[in-house]
């Protein structure tokens, strides 16, 4: 006996909603939150997480990163002091779970997750961060003193 009347109020676990900063490079904006509504949608997850090596891919050649692959540039923006150690071992891991997911159509739901809520941090700490911190930053002591 079906029931028309139903409402459906919540439903679990609640999904969270995509989010696109403008401190982010404009080119990764709209693909991460495409990757983010994937996920809530539950799409393939090799898509979700190739999409995510792909973001990553663009954000660390905003970021300075001069190598020709994203290894190289993961390694470069690590020993500059660009990004963490825990960033950088996170970032390796996606590069590994993006390339199955893109040459082999491997990944599943749980590594979509982990990859999509890490790319969330790493653009927070990556872009947001130090925007924040350009923009509470005191004003240059020089230039109050005269000198």
């Amino acid at each position: 006996m079906a029931n028309d009347n139903i409402l459906i109020v919540r439903t679990y676990p609640q999904s969270r909603e995509p989010i696109a900063h403008p401190t982010w490079p404009e080119e990764i904006r709209e693909p991460f939150v495409d990757a983010q509504k994937m996920l809530s949608e539950n799409k393939t997850p090799s898509f979700i997480i190739g999409g995510c090596r792909a973001v990553l891919d663009v954000a660390t050649k905003k970021l300075g990163g001069n190598s020709a692959n994203l290894a190289g540039r993961i390694s470069e923006l690590a020993q500059k002091g660009i990004i963490t150690g825990g960033l950088r071992e996170w970032a390796d891991k996606l590069r590994l779970d993006g390339n199955n997911a893109l040459h082999e159509l491997k990944g599943d739901r749980d590594g979509a997750i982990q990859l999509v809520e890490f790319i969330r941090v790493f653009l927070h700490v990556a872009f947001e961060l130090p925007a924040a911190i350009r923009e509470k930053s005191p004003p240059d002591q020089n230039s109050e003193t005269g000198e």
